[in-house]
């Protein structure tokens, strides 16, 4: 018996964390499991606070954060930013691509964090020198991936949030930073004695992890922080 409150950000919830989950459950079927669906800087001060386990989390390269005070990260694999296009669109065919040759594009993307707020799409355009032109944003791939699929425009995408590509085509794009590192936040003096059993899983279930989307692979990789 047991109990253990995970939190997780909407696309770890795709493959990911399912399959930790799956092997957890099976060697532990008498844990009780809780799951807490958010933003890894919502959830955060509830590992702080004890009222969670652990944090499945991400870092973008592009918008680096640390850790609050009391809290380890353990990073596992860099997860690869992909261009998605609508199936048949010019920018599917060629990889890689510069995001300074897609200028013209009409863009779907997220509502951005950091000080300033801005999307990844944004933050590395600026690097290359221009401001995208927004359709629209949304923190939903599915709603993104909706858009592009019906021609409203392009996207950046982490290979996580692929969960159906049918009508779009993925590539990678040239630039600096464009990934974000996926990993696991918890307090260290955590006394729940399943707690780094279950990091033990997500760790293999990462390594195991391939996401094939168009041109970008999902690439596990061992890494501290």
């Amino acid at each position: 018996m047991g109990h253990l409150r995970i939190g997780f950000f909407a696309s770890a919830g795709y493959r990911l964390l399912p399959q930790a989950l799956s092997r957890f459950a099976a060697r532990y079927p008498g844990v009780e499991i809780d799951l807490i669906e958010g933003q890894p800087h919502e959830l955060m001060t509830s590992v702080q606070q004890g009222e969670i386990d652990l944090l499945v989390v991400f870092e973008h390269a592009l918008d680096p954060w640390q850790p609050p005070e009391g809290i380890d990260v353990k990073y596992f694999f860099h997860e690869p930013q992909l261009l998605v296009v609508p199936a048949g669109h010019p920018a599917g065919r060629r990889s890689p691509r510069a995001a300074e040759e897609l200028a013209g594009e009409q863009w779907i993307t997220s509502y951005g964090t950091g000080a300033p707020v801005l999307s990844v799409l944004e933050r590395a355009c600026a690097l290359e020198g221009f401001t995208p032109n927004i359709r629209c944003r949304s923190d939903h791939y599915e709603v993104i991936l909706g858009l592009v699929r019906a021609g409203m425009g392009i996207a950046l995408v982490p290979s996580l949030g692929l969960n159906d590509v049918a009508g779009v085509e993925t590539t990678r794009v040239a630039g600096p930073r464009l990934y974000r590192r996926i990993g696991v936040a918890a307090r260290p003096g955590n006394p729940n004695p399943v707690l780094a059993s279950f990091i033990a899983y997500l760790g293999s279930a990462a390594a195991n992890l391939r996401v094939a989307a168009g041109s970008g692979r999902v690439e596990a990789q061992e890494s501290g922080g």
